[in-house]
Formats: C-alpha cells, structure tokens, sequence
C-alpha cells in the first residue's frame, strides 16, 4: 500500500491544499494530511479547530486520514514508516525553498521522498495568509475555501 503526507499549518485550509490532497489521493493509496503545530509560529485557528476543519472537509475520503504533529516533519515520517512526502508548488519560488527541505528530510529520514504537485492555475496566488488577509477585511473568501471553513468564518 502506498502512502504518503501533506503536511501543513493549514491556518486554515485552502481550496489549494484541497485540490493537492485529492490529486495524491489519485496517485497513493493513503493520505495522511498532517496538521502541524509549530511552536515559534502563532496561529490564527487553534490546534483543534485546524484539526477539525481538516477532518470536515474530507470526511467522505476513506483513504484520508487527518493527524497531527509537533517537530519535525522527517521525524514523523521515519516514526510511522512513510517514507513519502506531497507538496505543492505554485511558482518557481516556491521550488526553491521546498527543493532545500526535501533535501533537508532526506538526510535527517534516508529513504524520504518529496513529491511535487503543481497547484492548479486557479489556485496559482492562493495561500492560507491570502485569505487570513481577505477575512481581515471582509472580503469574501467563498471560493478560495472548502465549506466547513466558509461555515466557521460566516459564523
């Protein structure tokens, strides 16, 4: 069975990382999407409600499971045995950063793998700060998000 982790703050989920999961999901036979709290970064969802709308929104996906994590990533995948990763890129820019951690993974986890998805080209400037930013300013976010995030900040 293949499996593989798309790790994020997802502070909050996007239509972007939505698009990324359900493409892997057609590649890998599990994925486990892997909320992480860092402990230097502050969050603008707590933990639990991160957890949750992860959960929500892919709760009709058997093969989606939703965890979490502190530390480092690498760690992580050697403790449960994955020994893939999924990221997702939207420009060059985004190569470059995430071309130094993969190589960073691999030599703290041999044997780890990083995978690459091009986002989509409508989710291409999309970020979670993108629409942390929008909601700051009540602009509508409905399209950029899955709806149990849309629910949340409606409420």
């Amino acid at each position: 069975m293949s499996v593989a982790i798309y790790a994020g703050s997802f502070d909050p989920i996007t239509n972007g990382h939505v698009d990324i999961v359900m493409r892997a999901n057609q590649v890998f036979d599990r994925i486990v999407v892997l909320v992480m709290q860092h402990a230097q970064k502050t969050s603008w969802l707590s933990l639990d409600q991160r957890v949750a709308l992860v959960k929500e929104t892919f709760s009709d996906q058997p093969s989606i499971t939703v965890e979490t994590a502190s530390g480092l990533l690498a760690h992580y995948a050697q403790q449960h045995g994955i020994y893939t990763l999924i990221r997702g890129l939207r420009a060059v820019s985004d190569f470059d950063y995430e071309a130094q951690m993969a190589l960073a993974n691999r030599d703290i986890c041999p044997g780890l793998d990083t995978v690459f998805f091009m986002t989509s080209k409508a989710y291409a400037y999309l970020s979670s700060s993108v629409v942390r930013e929008m909601v700051q300013h009540q602009a509508s976010v409905a399209h950029l998000v899955p709806a149990p995030v849309q629910g949340m900040i409606e409420v």
